[in-house]
């Protein structure tokens, strides 16, 4: 728990533990009077962590309503603090006159002298619920069940009749094939070994099982191991070496023992540590050995990997005939997983064979698992996974739950309102954002969320979530009143539970197609003044009335929602989140003042167009994002958000003059250099802990030639400054070539604290020369009108660069020359380029020695010479690219040169294929031009 303010599982316990003692030293009173609500919500934290890492089938029921009792109540300690500590005010509230100073000075006085009371009534609260817990425990003595009163369910599909499994045959073939084969070798006398990767439930094991039944007497020796989260590394090593030596001697065997004497196995393994201490029992040069291991994580399976290999395995079946559409409905929910596969069948062959009936598993398909005995099986699966993770990473992959299904959920916006929750805490060298982006890729590596779109540079920058995981998850979130979700089928909403984060969900179209036969259900099945029965949700409008939403700490819309309240019900909000939102108007803004918590406000992609003055009283305003369709005002008074970190803003915007106040910044986007004055372009230097700035540079008219001059000489030499301190990363976007002017000039000093650059959308005619003193940028993207061999040395300099994008238009060389890439400017850690352009006629030479990092290279070229003869090699010398794993080229070609472009790609297949490493080639091919007509 430590280090991580809010979680699913502790609720706001460390948020309360680490305000409680800051309070203290604005309460000069009894230290002890404190000091004992900490020291009860501190041992409440740690039985909270304990028990929650005991899956929801081992938890007693008594325990889990404890537990759900201490996290309510640590929700609501922290609210009233934080509105507390709002009243006592800090050192940004400077109330201007007298009068007001008098005000200020009354509130902060009475918010003191509440202190005392407040702590006298947190520790009767806490000590009533640890009281209760106690009685519940009957004297200490703890109603968990035991781990291992259950049987995993993994173990049951080992030996599940074969005959039962669907869609395995192909992958099994594929996975034989790569154990067996080394370098097309069949039966290689080196040691092989291959990865399964993917999320709990996908049947790794199963496969892997089946593998093994069926190789394992081609071998000397075999052995299937499982190992468990917390193994017993010489037990299992006891285990492997029993089936070659005398059980008699395994007592007397130590480790050097077990590594001189193993031979041959096949092994299935599933964790990284515990794969860190066997591995070293297995020689590379063990003759003829093959080994499979199992893993939820990407990284395991690469440490697993001798060559680094691995596949994720995924099957599907054909659906009925009779019944086409929805069983591929069905078959999509369950995503290849075997055991959700034949769950799903079995909770078909109870219902009747009509439309109606299946549409009606697919929508409730999650909630119909847990109440059905016979998939309760796949749910259990699915918290392997997730009991795996740690606490703030299951905090983190719960929140996805606030998302609608199929949504695509970008990063930066998930991150940021991670951030704004209190779920990543600040460690010593990174930012917040640096630590949410390293949450985010560790649920990219254990396959519990889905990479969307992939950014220029490799990283990705979206993502999705499974419908059958973000069924789980929904699940997790209700069972802990995490989330309330309005407006989706089939999700009770319990309205005895306060609501923390809401919602809504609703999409008009389902809704209005549902909504006649969901009213008539639930006035069917509701029970008068029955303040405990659940409500299905569908009818969002009329539940949302009925709803007390005063606790609330996220308020999110989507598009064609219910209609948007009130913010006045709303105080406690810490994210509010209108993105997309269709039905957003200036109106709905109205009183946001109010919201005296808030961290996190977006009103991107939304038609409005004021932004409320009142906005400047939200002193704990960490993200504020309004790049909206049109033009919006910014106040004049913003710089008063001193705690503000990311502001993102339409280029039309006009920043107040006195933003180099705002000392919190770390991203800015975007900076329109002509609709600032002077004065904010030089207060812009002054933000030194910007970390990510985005700057467009629109063309001029003549008549305006010396305004324009100065601007961009201002906002150049703010660039500069704040390239001194932390400025990352730089995107400039030029809308004509008047800007390339600016961009060409020495920029003195340069801004050398660069990590990544990009200058797009229109052309500059070079690369310019100040870009080879930045020696600690990696990542580089250049539009260019014409790329030369001085350009080449130029970028082949830069020390740190790692990937390289370079959109160009015109290669200059000498005549017949080609552009080399030679050893002295040879790019020494380059592992990704992208090189050239629909108009752009390529030719390429590696020399030996240059590029030695180089993995992936992307080529795009045109066909322009009809001489295929003379123009048949696009790119000499692959073969001095030691480390290319994959090659992909674009072709661009017209009817008179296709024999050309034939040629060409000969050539260069044979060259690839003549490489030692075998690289991927991956080619596209676009012609322009009309066939006659017959």
């Amino acid at each position: 728990m430590e280090g991580f303010l809010v979680t699913a599982a502790t609720g706001a316990l460390k948020a309360v533990l680490v305000k409680l003692a800051a309070m203290a030293g604005e309460f000069e009173g009894d230290t002890r009077s404190n000091g004992f609500p900490r020291r009860r919500a501190r041992r409440h934290a740690r039985l909270l962590l304990r028990m929650s890492d005991s899956d929801e089938g081992d938890a007693d029921p008594q325990d889990k309503a404890w537990m759900k009792e201490v996290r309510e109540l640590s929700y609501d300690i922290e609210d009233s603090l934080d509105e507390l500590t709002h009243h006592i005010g800090d050192e940004s509230a400077n109330p201007d006159g007298f009068i007001d100073k008098c005000k200020n000075l009354l509130t902060k006085t009475m918010a003191r002298h509440r202190i005392p009371k407040m702590i006298g009534e947190f520790k009767a609260q806490i000590k009533e619920v640890g009281e209760r817990n106690a009685r519940y425990r009957n004297g200490g003595i703890s109603l968990m069940r035991t781990a291992n009163a259950t049987v995993d369910q993994r173990a049951l599909t080992i030996f599940q009749d074969v005959s039962s499994l669907v869609g395995i045959d192909q992958p099994k073939k594929e996975l034989i094939d790569l154990l067996m084969k080394d370098d097309g070798h069949v039966a290689s006398v080196h040691l092989g070994v291959i990865s399964i990767v993917g999320i709990g439930g996908l049947g790794k094991t199963t496969i892997a099982n089946l593998i093994f039944e069926e190789l394992k007497e081609q071998f000397d020796c075999s052995a299937f191991v499982s190992v468990s989260r917390n193994p017993d590394i010489s037990g299992i090593l006891r285990i492997i070496f029993s089936v070659k030596l005398a059980p008699n001697l395994m007592p007397t065997l130590n480790q050097g023992t077990y590594n001189n004497s193993l031979e041959k196995s096949l092994l299935p393994l599933r964790t990284k540590e515990s794969w860190k201490i066997i591995r070293c029992a297995f020689s590379r040069s063990i003759t003829g050995s093959r080994i499979i291991t199992t893993t939820r994580i990407n990284e395991v399976a690469e440490s697993c990997c001798f060559p680094h290999v691995h596949r994720r395995i995924f099957g599907l079946e054909e659906c009925p005939s009779h019944l086409t559409e929805v069983c591929c409905n069905i078959l999509a929910k369950c995503d290849g997983l075997p055991l959700a596969t034949i769950a799903i069948s079995g909770l078909l062959a109870t219902k009747a064979p009509t439309e109606y009936q299946w549409n009606q598993v697919e929508k409730s398909i999650g909630y119909a698992l847990e109440r059905n005995e016979d998939v309760n099986g796949m749910i259990r699966i699915l918290s392997l996974s997730y009991f795996d993770l740690p606490h703030n990473l299951r905090t983190c992959l719960l929140y996805l739950c606030t998302f609608p299904e199929d949504y695509i959920i970008h990063k930066k916006r998930l991150v940021r309102r991670w951030i704004a929750e209190g779920f990543i805490h600040e460690e010593h060298g990174h930012t917040l954002y640096e630590l949410g982006q390293r949450c985010f890729n560790e649920l990219i590596n254990r396959s519990l969320i889905e990479p969307r779109y992939i950014g220029k540079f490799g990283e990705v920058k979206s993502c999705r979530v499974h419908d059958t995981i973000l069924d789980f998850i929904r699940s997790k979130c209700i069972e802990e009143n995490f989330v309330t979700l309005l407006g989706v089928p089939n999700v009770p909403i319990d309205r005895q539970n306060k609501v923390r984060r809401l919602s809504l969900l609703v999409n008009t179209e389902e809704y209005n197609s549902s909504l006649e036969e969901n009213n008539r259900k639930y006035i069917l099945d509701k029970k008068e003044d029955d303040s405990n029965e659940q409500e299905d949700n569908s009818n969002g409008f009329n539940i949302l009335k009925k709803m007390n939403l005063c606790n609330a700490r996220l308020l999110t819309i989507f598009p064609h929602s219910v209609k948007i309240p009130s913010l006045l019900q709303f105080r406690r909000l810490r994210v509010l989140d209108f993105e997309g939102c269709e039905q957003l108007e200036n109106h709905h803004l109205a009183n946001i003042e109010n919201l005296l918590l808030l961290k996190y406000l977006s009103i991107k992609d939304t038609i409005v167009n004021v932004l409320p003055t009142q906005i400047t009283r939200l002193r704990y305003l960490q993200t504020l994002n309004v790049d909206v369709r049109g033009a919006i005002n910014i106040p004049t008074h913003i710089y008063l958000l001193r705690r503000l970190t990311y502001l993102l803003v339409d280029m039309r915007s006009q920043l107040p003059a006195k933003i180099g106040n705002m000392q919190a910044l770390q991203e800015l986007k975007v900076v329109n250099v002509l609709a600032q004055s002077l004065n904010t372009q030089q207060g812009l230097g002054k933000l030194t802990n910007l970390r990510k700035l985005s700057v467009f540079m629109p063309g001029h008219h003549a008549d305006a030639a010396e305004r324009y001059k100065g601007h961009m000489k201002a906002m150049i030499s703010s660039i500069c400054k704040l390239g001194r301190d932390n400025l990352h990363c730089l995107t400039i976007h030029i809308s004509s070539v008047s800007a390339d002017d600016f961009i060409q000039e020495s920029w003195c000093p340069p801004p050398l604290s660069l990590q990544e650059l990009v200058i797009n959308q229109a052309p500059i005619f070079r690369v310019p020369r100040w870009i080879g003193a930045l020696v600690n940028l990696q990542r580089l993207g250049l539009y260019l009108k014409e790329l030369s061999q001085e350009d080449v040395s130029t970028l082949g300099g830069l020390p740190a660069l790692l990937s390289l994008i370079l959109y160009v238009e015109e290669v200059i060389t000498e005549e017949g020359g080609r552009l080399r890439i030679s050893s002295s400017h040879g790019f020494p850690s380059l592992e990704r380029i992208r090189i050239g352009g629909e108009s752009c006629r390529l030719e390429l030479t590696f020399e030996v020695g240059c590029l030695p990092k180089l993995q992936q290279l992307n080529l795009e070229c045109l066909v322009a010479e009809e001489n295929h003869t003379s123009s048949s090699n696009v790119v000499f010398g692959i073969e001095h690219l030691s480390r290319l794993t994959s090659i992909y080229c674009c072709i661009h070609y017209k009817y008179e040169t296709r024999l050309t472009k034939v040629a060409m790609l000969a050539a260069l297949e044979r060259s690839i294929n003549s490489h030692p490493n075998q690289p991927t080639f991956t080619k596209e091919e676009y012609g322009d031009f009309v066939c006659e007509p017959c």
